[in-house]
C-alpha cells in the first residue's frame, strides 16, 4: 500500500523537487544542493485532508544530518512551507501542478 494524497498535491511535490534538484547535482531522488549545502527530504505520515507533509534535513560532517524544518503541501497543491524553496519556486510549483492536473484529468482544480 502506498502513500495517499491528492493528485494535485503530488504534482506540486514533484515540481518543487525538480526545481530544487535543478539547482545542482543530486545523488538520490530526494536530495538536492542549495548554497553549497546538501539536503534531503523525508516524507511524513499520511494526512486525512490529502496534504503531503515531511521533514527537510541538511547533511553535516561525518555523514550525519541536522533537521532544518518541516514542509507542507496542502491538498489543493499550495505549498505552505518548504525549507530552501523560494516563494517563486513554491508559486511555480503550484502553477505547474494546476496545469498538470488539468492535462491529466481534463478538469480544473
Amino acid at each position: 500500500m502506498g502513500y495517499s494524497c491528492t493528485a494535485i498535491a503530488s504534482f506540486a511535490k514533484e515540481s518543487i523537487m525538480l526545481q530544487l534538484q535543478s539547482a545542482g547535482p543530486a545523488e538520490e531522488g530526494n536530495c538536492w544542493h542549495c548554497k553549497g549545502q546538501k539536503y534531503f527530504e523525508e516524507q511524513g505520515r499520511e494526512q486525512d485532508d490529502g496534504a503531503v507533509t515531511g521533514t527537510v534535513w541538511r547533511f553535516i560532517q561525518d555523514n550525519r544530518c541536522h533537521k532544518v524544518g518541516s514542509y507542507r503541501i496542502n491538498s489543493d497543491g499550495t505549498i505552505q512551507r518548504f525549507p530552501t524553496a523560494t516563494a517563486a519556486m513554491r508559486q511555480a510549483a503550484k502553477v505547474w501542478a494546476d496545469a498538470n492536473y488539468q492535462r491529466v484529468y481534463n478538469h480544473s482544480f
